[in-house]
């Protein structure tokens, strides 16, 4: 019977292998993404977002702020609680208004210089 067992889980190991999609961990939300910056990150990146105007409905519209904290919410399987509150501290900094902004661009630079190396 040990062997049998050892065998199943070998050949489960050998489908993960051959294909990983297929054993990605999937949240209630059904989402397979996580947010690795913090809350503040988030809502800074969704008020940028929303202010260019980048992300839209598929019929055209615009989107209301609190539709697209909560898309990002579901994509990422993360819950922002007060986005009304927090936006207007975030947008009240005075020092380093935009962290994860200057820090994506950052990584955009030194993306484009590692390639030209």
């Amino acid at each position: 019977m040990a062997i049998v067992m050892t065998e199943a889980e070998l050949s489960l190991i050998d489908k993960e292998f051959d294909h990983p999609e297929r054993f990605l961990m999937v949240t209630p939300t059904g989402s397979v993404y996580k947010w690795m910056g913090t809350n503040a990150d988030l809502k800074e990146l969704a008020i940028a977002l929303h202010n260019a105007g980048l992300v839209r409905k598929t019929t055209g519209e615009e989107l209301a702020f609190k539709e697209m904290v909560s898309g990002l919410e579901q994509h990422f399987n993360i819950r922002i609680s007060d986005i009304y509150e927090r936006k207007a501290r975030l947008m009240a900094r005075k020092k380093n208004i935009a962290p994860l902004l200057e820090k994506l661009l950052n990584a955009y630079r030194e993306a484009v210089q590692k390639s030209y190396q």
